[in-house]
């Protein structure tokens, strides 16, 4: 079974073919939302880690938002065309001539009204759509190869696991940050109603004894973190 989990993996989008009617893509889409959040880095906290580099079709695009990230979040800075390219220059685009000149076009057309989750929204749909198209070449390859029963339900478990994969790309922080908000809210109601001493009853009438829940609470917070 490990050997067809291991050749049943997440498809590369440079894998495939380039042309758009085969690979959906937008970089329309990139190209504008990389623009507002150099006019305005607070764009980048509303996409609420649903974007990752790997979500880009342009291996560019991947990379200056990859140079924002660190620029914005790790070193507390202002990520512009002049900070990305600094941050660029080090990698494999550094010797690109026209880097700047791109970042500052994307800079120029930008502007203050972009809808930065509704941009990123595109951007995680399209690398869906690209990541679901290389999954099935890769599972009507291997169907093909396929001698026995055992190797089909190892290929079934292994796709299953990559569909479930996608489901959780492009959510805040995954659909488990929902589940743990979800969670968490149930658990500081129950602390609440704890220290009122009302308990949690639907006639509000009957108390009960209620344990902690403070170390329940900070449990859900680090497995879910």
């Amino acid at each position: 079974m490990g050997e067809v989990v291991q050749r049943v993996v997440p498809f590369k989008a440079d894998a495939l073919n380039r042309d758009a009617e085969k690979s959906p893509h937008s970089v329309a889409a990139e190209q504008a939302l990389l623009g507002a959040i150099m006019i305005n880095n607070r764009f980048f906290d509303e996409l609420d880690g649903r974007l990752t580099p790997d979500h880009f079709y342009v291996p560019l695009h991947a990379a200056m938002f990859e140079a924002m990230d660190a620029i914005i979040n790790m070193r507390g800075g202002e990520a512009n065309p002049i900070t990305i390219k600094e941050r660029l220059d080090a990698s494999k685009y550094g010797d690109e001539k026209e880097l700047f000149s791109t970042l500052n076009d994307m800079f120029s057309h930008a502007t203050l009204s972009t809808d930065a989750k509704s941009l990123g929204e595109v951007i995680v749909t399209t690398y869906r759509q690209r990541q679901l198209m290389g999954l099935g070449q890769s599972i009507t390859t291997e169907a093909r190869k396929a001698q026995n029963a055992e190797t089909v339900e190892s290929l079934l478990e292994s796709a299953g696991s990559e569909v479930f994969r996608l489901t959780e790309v492009g959510g805040p922080r995954s659909h488990a940050w929902g589940m743990k908000q979800n969670v968490l809210e149930v658990l500081r109601q129950a602390e609440a109603a704890k220290t009122s001493g009302t308990g949690l009853n639907a006639e509000g009438q009957i108390t009960v004894s209620w344990p902690s829940v403070s170390g329940l609470t900070y449990d859900v917070e680090s497995s879910l973190n």
